[in-house]
């Protein structure tokens, strides 16, 4: 999966601290990626639309950092009104804010919209932004790796990233207390991952840590290595608890102060081989 260039970077904004990094965050990437920036707000009702701030943002944007930036209001169900719009721009990528107002969790009986459920309907490469302070200049990229089918699938778009930002690229895998024959079946294809990065002319190092708790120990390494943003698949097929609570990587997404890039998956035969099941990195 490549991050497409000469296509737009939509960007949710809400308004909030994390949408106003988010367009900072954008920035560079979007000049890299040769593409234009549309900052979208969904709102309820009309009369919750911010039409005279977004075209001074958009303009100040333009102004500013001399790429074209524009901005589009919608009415609706936020989740709803951005599925259908993606659907039919599919632009290089949405940039979505996350903050504490984010609806990670849905009751039994609520039917409550929930961010876990809205990413794994996406067919568009989503990069989430949960810090209140930006670091567009990318100079590590975080790439965790497990034994699912999917996980080996952020080697280009984690390439072209390090390329664009001459960045380094740090594998992490994490696996659970004691059990060494996973460790051990992790090594030959991280082995191949790295050969394959570092032919590239990249950077690269690779950790595997013990936790029983992936997410958190992925976001604990990310920030102790001064990682600038992690590549982990968007996860797909949800159990019905995924659905309402989130799973593994929705809780990177909820926990990281740093942007994740959440990219689709391929799609495979469900009867074709690999090394593990879906749902990973």
């Amino acid at each position: 999966m490549i991050i497409k260039a000469n296509k737009p970077i939509f960007i949710c904004f809400d308004f909030s601290k994390q949408a106003y990094i988010a367009i900072k965050q954008s920035i560079e990437l979007a000049k890299a990626l040769h593409a234009t920036i549309e900052i979208i707000q969904v709102a309820k009702s009309d009369a919750e639309l911010r039409i005279k701030d977004l075209e001074e943002l958009a303009q100040t944007s333009t102004d500013s950092h001399q790429i074209e930036c524009k901005y589009k209001t919608y009415t609706g169900e936020m989740f709803s009104v951005l599925t259908k719009i993606l659907e039919d721009a599919k632009p290089a990528l949405l940039v979505f804010p996350v903050h504490e107002e984010t609806p990670f969790k849905s009751g039994l009986f609520s039917g409550t919209p929930t961010l876990p459920k809205f990413l794994s309907q996406l067919d568009v490469p989503v990069m989430t932004v949960r810090g209140t302070h930006s670091n567009p200049d990318i100079k590590s990229v975080i790439f965790p790796f497990d034994l699912s089918y999917d996980s080996s699938e952020k080697v280009g778009a984690s390439i072209q990233l390090a390329k664009l930002f001459q960045a380094d690229i740090k594998i992490v895998s994490i696996f659970k207390p004691n059990d060494e024959d996973y460790e051990n079946r992790l090594f030959p294809y991280i082995k191949q991952i790295k050969k394959m990065i570092k032919d590239m002319g990249i950077s690269c190092s690779n950790r595997s840590l013990p936790s029983k708790t992936p997410a958190e120990a992925i976001v604990e390494y990310t920030h102790q290595n001064q990682g600038d943003i992690i590549m982990v698949m968007n996860q797909k097929d949800l159990s019905f608890s995924e659905k309402m609570n989130g799973g593994m990587i929705h809780r990177i997404v909820q926990l990281s102060n740093v942007p994740v890039i959440l990219l689709n998956p391929m799609k495979r035969n469900t009867n074709s081989g690999g090394g593990g099941g879906s749902g990973g990195m």
